[in-house]
């Protein structure tokens, strides 16, 4: 019993241990969210991380674990792979690799070469449209292939003719350029002597009777001249000559004639000579003369043709006009000793041409042997230019040559060291960053893509100012340089600007541009500085040597510049003298029996030939100082130059008794003014406003330099503390300021201009920029502007016509600018369903530099979001190329959007030429349109013709400018609308009434065909049998369904009997939007043929089949006709191709109308029909 027991109490403890066993489950791999195959843009930031997360069900967030792996390039295109791991606490591993494609969208649009002007001559056999041309793609590559032309040239007719050439890249952008050819007959001139005989016995007949000048002739007869002979070439011209034919004549009847002239090229097209006496040229193209050639004429029909004058001459090309030199319109300036560096100056901006050799520039000669190039003056040089016929033309030109003195400006011109050092600076620009460096002794300057413009990516000076290189003098810029293939290089200097064109430039070469090549050159760029400071009141002078974009050819990137022995020589012949200087900030007072300082540090010398000049012992003279007796002295600096020219200098001290720690006094003058009015032509001398006196020093004089005027302008309203500093002898200081006061006279800029306005639309006139010098931006109401009750009510255009509207707006100052304005109210109606959706396109930001903006679309919605601060207004923007838009059509251009905070943004519009559209073109914000956003939507409207057909181009730019509200902060603006929107034109049909009600998917409405060949690149005619003799079918457009446009066959024949059928059948259609539910296929027809029936055709597959629709009485005013599709077993998707043709049984005369191919589903839908 107890064993019993002690069992059943160890049962129950184990089955009590086993139940107090935690439950075991397995546990689950982490989750990897947002790694999703991911395609950016080349350049764009990519950052791996970014939206990527990670869950465990155990251990929560495992975000901060995920681990990336790749090698994910964002500035080469090509497909990556981005691997993202992360290991819970259980070590379970999830692995996600996802793909990441680097694109290049591709916003430029192909290059066209070879599309200049051309002339050619007369018959030239060699000369093709497409002869030179080529296109090229920065994406693309080679486009040649690609290129269309639209034009023709008649190489036998002399005239000019313009030929049109277009490409298209892979991504749609489009160039097109207009070529003038001229065909001409160069220098060849014809004599008057006519080398046929006029005796009728040396003519030779066939097959016709000469009587006279009368030839009676059966058709293919033969009249010919045996001995023409003639036609001297001068190789020196050109290795060709003409011969000239004149016929004058008449037939009894139309006849057609051929005409040859053995050993010549011609047109080799007949002429139709008719029953009225008409003169007929001909024009033959010869490469050697001619003996005892044979001039034939072959009558192709049976006349008689009766010759009043027949003559042949031969031309001769004579060239007796002197080429023309074209010279710029300034005196040369030159280094002495240096006759390389006086031509290739000489030569910059000269160039030659001549009527027969075209451009000879290249064969210039310069003629210096009036110059003494070891000694500097003034002198002439003389031009020399010859044509091939010793034709020629001299010009003079004066030349001042001029000592050089290296200014020692650049430290390094030879770059020998490793590093570029700080007198270098570098335009990135617009995101394309430049690599500069140095190798191998010489600047190397990489670029890898195109940058925006021609300064950005380029090479800059820094430190150079008007301190360095002086007002009124030459200076050189010389280096030399070399690409690794050819390309453009321009240099531009002079004073720096605050603003757009930011360099005020130096004459005489504005913007010089220097070809590249792969040989090392010396460049030689003169310039003058003429003044001290710009307008803007800077000193810093600017030069930039420009390798950025000019003409967006791949001759621009990846072609290394090199660049060596870059310096600035001044060129004078005046020795000026030294100019010493006193150094600010040294005491000129000394307690006695103190140690005197070092003069020399007292004192900078500088010279405008030797440059800075080191201050010696020799050239102080401080004998007179007695640093043990009080009382005053002078310090004595000499200096002679290395022309010669000496300059002195006297420097007081004071040795005084005790040390003096007591400032100068600066006392306010009395009855000084303080307060003028803007643009005041007053004369301000400042120096007058104080008197400065000291304990030891006495008056002290006050001068320039002790004023800091700051920015006081008498053209600028404001308030300006004006700061008088003055020190003493012993380095004691005091100062005083006094505020001058500039009232504002100036009136606020309301920058608004004439506008075209629709009937009955909506009109927001105060959404116009108004900018006040003082106040800055002023926003106007309604009560602002006068004559807007005379065409409007409640902001909506109630009146036709047109008429004037008046703003006034006051600044603060009570300055009051009035502007007078005109609206046109005009009653166009305009094809929304024809609108150009920009939004739609849903383009990425454009973004040049940082930071990114960004966009994105939704619901119908763009939300830019705006990084800001982008520091020009274009660097963050929506761009749009390629809008195609008709010349003379007016458009309205819709703009509705909205800001999270209000600000202000521009609109860039452009022709397909790059001129500023009108309108757009607003010079006071930077020839761009302004618009005034609000929180809440609001809608622009401009209403403007377009001056020519082609493409343009438009930019939405949210980037910063001074002017602009709110610019230089972030922001998200949504854009609701952003369409142009074409005027409606006759012919448009309304969306909201269509032609058909029912239910039908159409073929064809022949309404978009603009000729007969178009119609013919979609159709073809096919005949069943061998076509009936005589018979002509003709296609023409003529009066379809409801007077819309159709097509007919005019049929004509001889009335001959021929079994067969001729069909009009389609090349291919489109039938992806057919379904088997439209069982028929049904057309409208007009017209009768002899069994009064039609036949219809249909293709599927490798098979055809043919049925008949009998006509109605009145199928001669238009029908319905239908057949059903399974009379052939088939259904609307396998029809591949159809046909409709007539059959000619009894042949006459048709004319068979067609219109409105269609599937139907219903027959009893058409209004009348037959089948």
């Amino acid at each position: 019993m107890k064993k019993r027991l002690l069992f059943i109490t160890m049962l129950v403890f184990l089955f009590v241990l086993v139940a107090c066993v935690p439950t075991v489950t397995k546990d689950q791999k982490p989750v990897i969210h947002g790694a999703v195959d991911r395609t950016i843009n080349r350049g764009d930031v990519f950052k791996p991380l970014e939206g990527i997360t990670a869950t465990d069900e155990e251990d929560g967030d495992l975000t901060e674990d995920i681990i990336y792996t790749g090698n994910v390039n964002p500035n080469v295109v090509g497909t990556y792979e981005a691997t993202y791991t992360v290991t819970d606490s259980y070590g379970n591993i999830t692995m996600v690799t996802v793909e990441i494609k680097v694109v290049l969208v591709d916003e430029d649009a192909p290059i066209l070469s070879g599309v200049a002007n051309k002339t050619i001559y007369l018959g030239d056999p060699t000369f093709t449209i497409l002869e030179g041309v080529s296109a090229d793609d920065t994406v693309d590559g080679n486009l040649t292939s690609e290129i269309v032309t639209t034009g023709e040239v008649d190489i036998w007719t002399v005239g000019t003719y313009t030929v049109n050439y277009e490409v298209e890249d892979n991504s749609g952008n489009k160039t097109s350029h207009d070529r003038v050819i001229t065909v001409s007959l160069g220098a060849v001139t014809f004599d008057e002597v006519n080398v046929l005989s006029q005796d009728p016995d040396d003519w030779k007949v066939t097959d016709a009777i000469l009587d006279g000048y009368k030839v009676s002739t059966n058709a293919n007869g033969v009249l010919e001249f045996l001995s023409v002979s003639g036609g001297e070439i001068n190789e020196d011209i050109h290795p060709f000559t003409f011969a000239k034919l004149a016929v004058k004549a008449k037939a009894d009847k139309n006849v057609t004639v051929t005409v040859s002239l053995e050993g010549t090229t011609s047109a080799n097209k007949p002429i139709n000579v008719t029953t009225s006496l008409e003169e007929y040229l001909i024009y033959f193209r010869l490469e050697e003369p001619l003996e005892d050639a044979k001039l034939t004429f072959t009558f192709l029909d049976e006349a008689e043709i009766e010759f009043e004058d027949l003559e042949l001459v031969f031309g001769g090309a004579k060239d007796d006009v002197a080429p023309v030199l074209t010279i710029p319109d300034y005196d040369l300036v030159g280094p002495i000793d240096d006759e390389d560096a006086l031509t290739f100056i000489a030569l910059r901006g000269v160039t030659a041409s001549d009527d027969v050799d075209g451009n000879i520039t290249k064969n210039i000669i310069v003629d210096t042997s009036e110059v003494d190039f070891s000694v500097g003056g003034e002198y002439q040089i003389t031009y020399l230019i010859s044509d091939k016929a010793g034709n020629e033309t001299t010009e003079t030109r004066n030349v001042t040559l001029m000592t050089v003195y290296d200014t020692g400006f650049i430290k390094d011109p030879g770059f020998d060291g490793d590093e570029l050092g700080d007198q270098w600076g570098f335009n990135e620009g617009a995101g394309v960053v430049p690599v500069f460096k140095v190798e191998d002794g010489v600047m190397v300057h990489y670029v890898d893509s195109h940058a925006q413009w021609a300064s950005a990516s380029s090479p800059e000076i820094k430190g150079l100012s008007t301190n360095v290189l002086h007002k009124e003098n030459w200076y050189m810029l010389k280096f030399d340089v070399k690409a690794e293939r050819d390309r453009q290089m321009v240099i531009r200097s002079g004073l720096a600007l605050n603003g757009d064109p930011w360099i005020e430039d130096f004459l005489p070469e504005i913007k010089a541009s220097y070809k590249l090549t792969s040989e090392w050159q010396t460049i030689y760029y003169i310039f003058y500085v003429p003044t001290d400071k710009s307008e803007d009141g800077r000193d810093v002078i600017k030069v930039e040597i420009q390798l950025g974009t000019f003409t967006w050819s791949s001759s621009e990137v990846n072609n290394p510049v090199n660049i060596d022995n870059f310096q600035y020589y001044l060129l004078t012949n005046v020795n000026n003298e030294p100019v010493i200087s006193a150094v600010k900030g040294k005491a000129t007072a000394f307690v006695k029996d103190s140690t005197l300082p070092d003069f020399k540090e007292y004192v900078t010398i500088n010279d405008v030939e030797d440059g800075n000049i080191v201050v010696t012992e020799e050239m102080v003279d401080a004998s007179a100082v007695d640093i043990t007796k009080a009382g005053d002295y002078v310090v004595v600096y000499t200096v002679t130059d290395s022309g010669g020219a000496t300059t002195t200098y006297s420097l007081n001290v004071k040795v005084l008794e005790e040390a003096d720690e007591e400032a100068p006094e600066i006392i306010e003058s009395a009855d000084i003014k303080v307060e003028f009015d803007q643009f005041s032509d007053e004369i301000v001398d400042f120096k007058t406003y104080v008197t400065a006196t000291d304990n030891v020093d006495g008056e002290i004089i006050i001068t320039d330099e002790m004023i800091d005027k700051g920015d006081f302008n008498l053209n600028k309203a404001g308030e300006y503390p004006i700061i008088f500093t003055v020190f003493d002898s012993s380095l004691n200081e005091n100062t005083l300021e006094i505020e001058v006061i500039v009232n504002d006279k100036e009136g606020p800029v309301v920058n608004v201009e004439d506008l075209v306005i629709t009937l009955n639309s909506t009109f927001n006139p105060t959404n116009v920029l108004v900018v006040d010098n003082v106040d800055g931006l002023i926003v106007i109401t309604e009560d602002d502007i006068t004559g807007l009750d005379a065409f409007m009510t409640d902001g909506v255009i109630t009146e036709l016509g047109t008429f004037e509207i008046t703003y006034k707006v006051k600044d603060e100052a009570l300055n009051e600018t009035e502007v007078t304005v005109t609206i046109e109210i005009v009653d166009f109606e305009f094809s929304e369903d024809k609108a150009i959706d920009l939004l739609a396109l849903e383009l990425p930001a454009g973004n040049d530099g940082e930071p990114k903006s960004s966009v994105v679309y939704e619901d119908g919605l763009a939300e830019f979001t705006y990084a800001g601060p982008a520091w020009w207004a274009s660097a963050a923007k929506l761009k749009y190329v390629n809008i195609e838009l008709t010349k003379d059509a007016y458009y309205r251009f819709v703009f509705e959007a909205k800001a999270e905070e209000a600000r202000d943004m521009l609109i860039y519009f452009t022709d397909p030429d790059g001129n500023k559209v009108k309108g757009f073109d607003n010079k006071n914000t930077g020839e761009k349109r302004f618009i005034a956003l609000g929180e809440e939507y609001q809608v622009f409207e401009y209403i403007f013709k377009a001056p020519k057909s082609g493409m343009y181009l438009m930019e939405i730019h949210f980037g910063w400018e001074g002017f602009l509200r709110n610019a230089d902060s972030s922001n998200t603006i949504t854009i609701r609308q952003l369409k142009l929107v074409p005027e409606k034109q006759e012919g448009d049909v309304d969306p909201e009434e269509p032609l058909f009600e029912f239910d039908h998917v159409l073929i064809d409405s022949f309404e978009n065909y603009e000729t007969t060949l178009d119609v013919q690149g979609k159709y073809t005619f096919v005949h069943t049998s061998n076509p009936v003799a005589g018979e002509r079918v003709e296609l023409l457009f003529n009066e379809g369904y409801e007077e819309s446009q159709g097509v007919e066959l005019q049929v004509a024949g001889s009335g001959d009997y021929k079994e067969g059928w001729n069909i009009l059948k389609t090349k291919g259609f489109d039938n992806s939007n057919v379904s088997d539910d439209y069982e028929y296929f049904a057309f409208w027809f007009k017209g009768k043929t002899s069994k009064n029936k039609i036949g219809v055709w249909m293709y599927w597959g490798d098979n055809k089949g043919d049925k008949e629709i009998m006509l109605p009485e009145d199928s001669e005013d238009g029908v319905w006709l239908y057949i059903k599709l399974s009379d052939w077993g088939i259904t609307a998707t396998e029809v591949t191709d159809f046909g409709v043709g007539y059959n000619n049984w009894d042949y006459k005369s048709y004319n068979l109308q067609f219109d409105n191919f269609m599937f139907i589903k219903n027959p009893e839908d058409l209004p009348n029909t037959t089948n």
